[in-house]
């Protein structure tokens, strides 16, 4: 589920319980969503739910619909909000836009814009197709409604960035090469890895093949394949056999946490203590990506069965469903933070989120696959020493298996959610290199050590010294 399915959600369910049923959104039930979310949410919330409302409308109701009062109203009120910072928000309203790394869909060229409403709308049902060599942008309208929410978000927000770096640098905002290379140049000055660079290329490249199909865009997939063949050359940022702490320290942590949370009184800091414990010992027993643990809901994704927790997700990165058992080890800490700390950090804005925010400008608010990440990481790092990051625990997990045998590697791609059975081919190679090497030690280690009982030949004495 999207942010923008989670906010049309709650707009409907607060419209069921207000009486206003499902009728047709009007400036006045607006105004009344916009007053019952002041009231019961933190700023932060009310402008995620507004502007996903926005998005999702955007998605759902039929092209020729003006919905241009909605996104109006949605900038007033995030202009009268308190959000001032860049990084509180979705990164619309009275931000400077100086501090801004992209530009945001309305400020795109004209042109770009229609094209991208268009194509995320769907096509003037008024207009008959016509059949050509090529198509053209209205035969094409509508070719991205079937595209995720998240890949839509993230082919925005790359041609944001490419457009804010061409505007910098005085060239023209239009997807050219002398833009591209520019962008690449941007954020290889930054620091950004050449394979994430590569990345956005590719969706850059997919989202163009859309907005204008007319054009020739086989350089865009020549540089983004050359992109590529240079990011494999260098070595991973990140060293799986160097990352500080082990998982046994982790789990450790994990139930240190949740016992000294038992142990104090019952506050917000303990409840938000206990969540951590949990969450690390969560994702040790379950490795799934930070986004489908922060969706989970209480009755959705988990659900109560008699011995135990069922987890179902309906659909996750691979477009597959996932359902698990929750672990036994975590049964009785899952009921404790059920019936004891969380409901110490729910507020009336909580809804049935499992993860609940403990910061005091966010309490009570879901937290967020950003928001887990900090509150873990934060953890390991003052506690450990270590530094972890959202997909280690998921090396993790796949390292146990091979590390336990090579011939269990298949279940590396049902656990990690992987379509493809040839993601395992990393660990597998991984763990032969790890053991080969321990292997080495030991053999270095048996013909160096000296030996207990060794011939020692003592020196002789000639016959004048024996004298």
């Amino acid at each position: 589920m999207s942010w923008r399915d989670d906010a049309y959600r709650a707009f409907t369910k607060w419209a069921i319980a207000a009486g206003e049923g499902t009728a047709e959104l009007t400036p006045e039930i607006l105004e009344r969503f916009i007053a019952h979310l002041r009231t019961n949410a933190t700023p932060k919330t009310r402008m995620t739910r507004l502007h996903g409302l926005q998005g999702a409308l955007r998605e759902r109701l039929p092209a020729g619909i003006d919905l241009a009062w909605v996104e109006r109203r949605v900038r007033e009120e995030w202009e009268m909000s308190s959000l001032g910072r860049r990084g509180q928000g979705p990164g619309r309203g009275h931000a400077s836009k100086a501090r801004r790394h992209r530009l945001l869909v309305e400020e795109w060229p004209s042109e770009a814009r229609d094209r991208w409403e268009r194509a995320t709308r769907g096509p003037d049902p008024g207009k008959r197709r016509r059949y050509a060599a090529k198509p053209t942008a209205d035969e094409t309208a509508g070719a991205a409604v079937k595209w995720a929410a998240a890949t839509r978000d993230k082919v925005e927000r790359v041609i944001g960035l490419l457009f804010r770096v061409a505007l910098d640098r005085g060239l023209p905002l239009d997807v050219v090469p002398e833009s591209v290379q520019a962008f690449i140049d941007h954020h290889s000055e930054k620091g950004n890895s050449l394979y994430g660079l590569a990345c956005n290329l590719d969706h850059l490249a997919m989202a163009v093949r859309v907005l204008w199909p007319e054009r020739d865009w086989h350089w865009l997939a020549l540089t983004a394949s050359r992109l590529h063949a240079v990011a494999e050359q260098q070595p991973r940022k990140r060293d799986l056999t160097d990352v500080g702490v082990v998982p046994a320290e982790v789990e450790a942590l994990a139930w240190e946490l949740m016992r000294e949370a038992v142990r104090s009184p019952l506050a917000v800091r303990s409840a938000g203590k206990y969540r951590d414990g949990l969450l690390l010992l969560f994702f040790l027993h379950h490795p799934v990506r930070r986004r489908n643990a922060a969706e989970m809901r209480v009755g959705e994704h988990l659900i109560t069965e008699d011995h135990g927790f069922r987890l179902v997700w309906s659909e996750t990165k691979n477009r597959q469903p996932r359902v698990d058992r929750l672990a036994d080890r975590l049964v009785e800490p899952m009921k404790t933070y059920l019936r004891t700390f969380r409901p110490t950090l729910h507020r009336p804005h909580s809804d049935d989120a499992l993860w609940l925010s403990a910061a005091n400008d966010s309490l009570g608010s879901p937290l967020t696959g950003k928001g887990i990440l900090e509150a873990i990481a934060g953890r390991v790092k003052r506690r450990l020493g270590g530094h972890i990051w959202a997909h280690l625990f998921r090396h993790w997990g796949a390292m146990m298996i091979v590390d336990h045998s090579t011939a269990d590697a298949h279940l590396i791609a049902p656990l990690l959610g992987h379509r493809d059975p040839r993601s395992a081919r990393f660990y597998i190679s991984l763990a032969k290199t790890r053991g080969a090497s321990s292997r080495l030690a030991d053999m270095v280690e048996r013909f160096y050590r000296p030996r207990k009982h060794a011939y020692i030949r003592r020196p002789t004495l000639r016959k004048a010294d024996r004298a």
